[in-house]
């Protein structure tokens, strides 16, 4: 017998244990459904309405000229067509053969629904009953035309909103049309499966003399598609940002006049010809969807830890369009949320070293984790111990009220930071409640219940569960709910300062339609605006943004195309290389933006290679696992002579942005001999002391596909990666 048999811990039983932290390790994907998610319809049920799904959708812009690989369709997941984003080894490429970014392509489905709202039937062109599908899709991007951002207009007491001013101020009446790229309506149907969408940006203005007069330009704001089975698939633009003149460089990381780019957003509608004896179902009758197109998602494995779908949910919630679940379940409810701040220890310093900030222990660990999933009595203080660190819940405003007045907040701001360790929209003020990070009431209100005990320990039962891969696995009932989602689960719900994909209207009531769960509401009238363009003036406030000012309605209400991508940076870059972290008096922990999108502390490839080189010694390996390199290096900070300001990242990352890395997983290292050595003859406690200092994991999360960040000899990285 073994030494190691004797101290109760045998290499078999080491490597099973390697392997149990590998599946909790490996973002485990447990049940997603709630109690919303729709009922099969009984048998031969008639359709009675049609729904396009997902609701909202997100296509992300990419400088590849073929790559492309579909968003998410299943909660969990990072697309579902995987053989488009893995090599021959099974790992994820972003980049194509070029070292160029993958567009990711939202993909459409139509569903029929009974009285009840069941779910009857998908609608697709393979079907015998189903004559043509035509999809119409009118997107646009009004960001010139639309105002400056300083904080979110929809905070209250500590950090009252701030008014704004327009973006190209000096184009003035009619001309401030000519600011919005505007493709207008586009359709594919059966005979017509390719469409391209260009609108036209600046121009020779009749009124305003700003900034020269300069010819139109063409801007492609993306293409639709339909696929064999009539489904719609929206492709993205190429992430292109330009300025209308040489000189104008970028001087704010949101605000920059004579600029444009090529994110947008707009409706999406349907129209079902069925054949002779069927009925058909036109576009009023089908409920239409909503797509925004964004940048990459640099950390597309890793979700945030509060997700876009979590801040839509409360608002389902306030709504009452959803129902909450009866009892709460720790795997569905509870592990989400501490998983995801677990896998944050991938992307920022302040999460990798939470332990030294804040009385918790490993979320990552398998034993830690089923400590938290214990609701007996004993384990009470321990729960509440995790609770009391956690910063909440947010009291922004998410219902309009009219006259707008300011709210006083009655939270004082902690005396330290608490977890997530994000920054949050009020951080423009020191003393708001929300200068840090605030999870939504409901998930505070969930880790509260969590916290007191009151929760179903389903976690061994259901941890093992497989989940599906792809949307052809998962029921047809249940599909709607997949799709809705999966789509917004990957974006960022976090610190709207403005944001990463969109921003804090997904707060409000007033974003969504009253009966229809998750659908932004659509103006097809335009009443009291001049087309596309929505105008409050020189200054834009908070009043005006609820309330309407002068016959223009509320910015925040029936929206139109444009209208959910305007508040965002303009351009797009400068906000993604501007939000990384701030760096304060206090140093530490070093508080941040949206690392699950824009990492910030990452292991960068070379040193993975290093960690990985078993002809090393184990002890050189692990410092190099050990350290983290910044996400963002080299953005600013050129050269011989570093050209290392502010302003320099901000206008790098214009053109830089396409080789920045992604942050995927990777296998680990083999357990290495020296730690199974020193395992022998000691004592559990022991054994556990020595894997806590010496272990790595079996899954680790690597900053790869990095490409080359000199602007002046511009040298090219070897492409594709060696093998």
């Amino acid at each position: 017998m073994s030494d190691t048999k004797k101290s109760g811990l045998s290499r078999r039983d080491f490597l099973a244990g390697l392997t149990a932290s590998a599946a909790v390790m490996s973002a485990p994907r447990v049940a997603f459904l709630h109690a919303e998610a729709p009922k099969p319809a009984p048998k031969n049920s008639k359709v009675h309405s049609v729904g396009i799904y997902p609701p909202v959708g997100i296509s992300r812009v990419g400088n590849s000229k073929d790559g492309y690989f579909l968003a998410p369709e299943v909660p969990g997941t990072v697309n579902d067509a995987y053989h488009l984003l893995t090599d021959k080894k099974g790992n994820i490429r972003m980049k194509d053969d070029n070292g160029d970014i993958k567009k990711q392509v939202q993909r459409f489905y139509l569903f029929g629904f009974d009285a009840q709202g069941n779910v009857v039937r998908q609608f697709t062109l393979e079907d015998s009953d189903v004559k043509n599908i035509k999809w119409t899709v009118h997107v646009a991007n009004a960001k010139a035309a639309w105002y400056g951002f300083t904080n979110p207009l929809n905070l209250r007491g500590g950090a009252p909103p701030i008014p704004t001013q327009r973006r190209n101020d000096a184009v003035t009446d009619e001309d401030r049309k000519k600011l919005i790229i505007d493709p207008g309506r586009q359709w594919v149907d059966k005979d017509k499966r390719d469409q391209p969408m260009v609108g036209q940006f600046w121009g020779r203005f009749k009124q305003s003399r700003p900034v020269g007069n300069h010819p139109t330009v063409d801007v492609k704001l993306g293409e639709l598609k339909m696929d064999d089975a009539g489904h719609l698939m929206v492709f993205p633009a190429d992430g292109i940002s330009a300025a209308i003149t040489n000189e104008q460089n970028i001087t704010n990381f949101t605000d920059n006049d004579g600029w444009y780019d090529d994110w947008c957003d707009g409706w999406v509608q349907a129209e079902i010809t069925m054949t002779e004896g069927n009925q058909s179902w036109s576009a009023s009758q089908i409920d239409h969807a909503w797509i925004a197109c964004c940048g990459p998602n640099f950390a597309p494995e890793i979700p945030p830890v509060v997700s876009l779908y979590d801040q839509a949910y409360q608002v389902m919630l306030l709504k009452k369009l959803v129902k909450p679940p009866e009892k709460l379940s720790f795997t569905k409810d509870i592990y989400p949320f501490f998983h995801r701040l677990g896998l944050m220890d991938w992307l920022t310093n302040a999460a990798n070293l939470r332990q030294g900030w804040a009385d918790v222990g490993n979320f990552n660990d398998p034993a830690y984790i089923a400590r938290l999933a214990d609701p007996s009595r004993e384990n009470g203080p321990f729960r509440m111990g995790i609770f009391k660190q956690i910063n909440g819940p947010n009291p922004t405003l998410m219902e309009t009220e009219c006259p707008f007045e300011d709210q006083q907040d009655d939270q004082p701001q902690p005396t330290r930071p608490l977890m997530p360790f994000l920054l949050g929209g009020g951080v423009n003020y020191d003393n708001a409640a929300n200068h840090y990070y605030m999870v939504p009431p409901y998930l505070y209100d969930n880790l509260q219940n969590w916290a007191n005990g009151y929760f179903i320990d389903d976690w061994e039962q259901m941890k093992g569960k497989g989940m599906p891969n792809n949307l052809e696995e998962v029921p047809l009932a249940e599909q709607p709910t997949a799709l809705t989602r999966a789509a917004l689960e990957p974006c960022s719900g976090t610190g709207f300062h403005p944001g990463v994909e969109l921003t804090w209207y997904m707060q409000m009531v007033d974003t969504y339609e009253n009966k229809k769960p998750y659908r932004i509401k659509l103006d097809t009238q335009g009443k009291g605006r001049d087309g596309l363009l929505q105008d409050f003036g020189p200054q834009l406030t908070a009043a005006k943004v609820f309330c309407g000012f002068e016959g223009t309605p509320p910015a925040i209400g029936p929206q139109m195309p444009g209208d959910l991508s305007r508040w965002m940076g303009l351009p797009w870059q400068p906000d993604a290389f501007s939000c990384q972290y701030v760096n304060t008096a206090k140093d530490f922990p070093t508080i941040t933006w949206w690392p699950a999108l824009l990492p910030i502390d990452v292991i960068p490839e070379a040193f993975y290679k290093i960690l990985m080189d078993t002809d090393r010694p184990y002890m050189e390996r692990i410092k190099f696992y050990q350290n983290r390199v910044p996400w963002s290096r080299g953005v600013a900070g050129l050269g011989y002579h570093a050209e290392a300001s502010y302003s320099d990242g901000l206008n790098n990352m214009v053109q830089l942005w396409g080789e920045m890395g992604f942050v995927v997983a990777r296998r680990g290292p083999e357990p290495p001999k020296e730690v199974i050595a020193m395992l022998e003859g000691k004592s559990r406690q022991e054994q556990k002391e020595i894997l806590l200092n010496f272990w790595i994991p079996p899954v680790i999360y690597v900053e790869v596909e990095r490409g080359t960040m000199d602007l002046i000899y511009n040298t090219n990285p070897n492409w594709p990666p060696p093998e």
